[in-house]
């Protein structure tokens, strides 16, 4: 059932035009919050910090560019 409840709460961001990547974000920032609390905050900040300074994925935009 939560399968389904998650799947239609994208859904109905989707459907409210909003960019793919702010309702995957704004989905998994709810979902964590209320899986595990509020110590999850600190584990995002800390997962996208190690996220944007790998060398791997700095090479993305300036490729872009």
């Amino acid at each position: 059932m939560p399968i389904c409840a998650g799947v239609l709460v994208l859904a109905g961001l989707f459907l409210l035009s909003m960019p793919v990547f702010a309702a995957f974000f704004s989905f998994n920032i709810f979902a964590a919050l209320s899986l595990m609390g509020p110590q999850m905050l600190s584990i995002i900040a800390v997962s996208i910090l190690d996220s944007v300074t790998t060398s791997e994925l700095v090479t993305i935009p300036l490729f872009v560019l």
